[in-house]
């Protein structure tokens, strides 16, 4: 279920919420040439608007299950064998632990090297994992009138 579900949401939806919004998917290809999801197919239309509230919920969902979804699988692995140890001994209890707590260190990892080489480079200027300074934004919006035409239309000011 996992891994169907890792497929469908990175390869198809986060595809659909994301990269349809950026000026990547804008190109007479039908293939994506972007930061993130370089070599994947177009599967929906240009969309040069900011994203909506629900793929903005959609995407911190999904990216919530991504982690969640480990982080609570093996919360409960810790939980079984806590409340069996005597069955299968401290060193697999304080294993599995480390395990679990390794897998954590591994998402925040993960995350961190996310937001900070590449949210903070990204052009999809209304995600809400950007973190590219206003001024950089200003000046690209200036330089992209058909961007900068749709983010003042959901109440942008530069």
């Amino acid at each position: 279920m996992y891994i169907i579900f890792f497929l469908m949401f990175f390869l198809v939806f986060e595809i659909r919420i994301l990269c349809s919004h950026r000026p990547f998917y804008a190109e007479n290809s039908r293939i994506l040439h972007c930061l993130g999801n370089h070599g994947t197919p177009k599967l929906w239309r240009y969309h040069p608007e900011p994203l909506n509230r629900f793929e903005k919920a959609s995407l911190i969902l999904g990216f919530s299950f991504f982690a969640g979804f480990l982080l609570l699988t093996e919360a409960y692995g810790v939980w079984f064998l806590l409340n069996h140890s005597t069955n299968y001994g401290s060193v697999t209890v304080f294993g599995y632990i480390g395990v679990t707590l390794a897998t954590l260190g591994v998402l925040i990892a993960l995350f961190y090297v996310l937001r900070k080489f590449y949210c903070s480079k990204c052009i999809n200027f209304s995600c809400p994992f950007n973190t590219v300074p206003k001024s950089i934004l200003d000046e690209y919006l200036k330089r992209n009138p058909v961007i900068k035409r749709s983010m003042e239309e959901k109440g942008y000011e530069l």
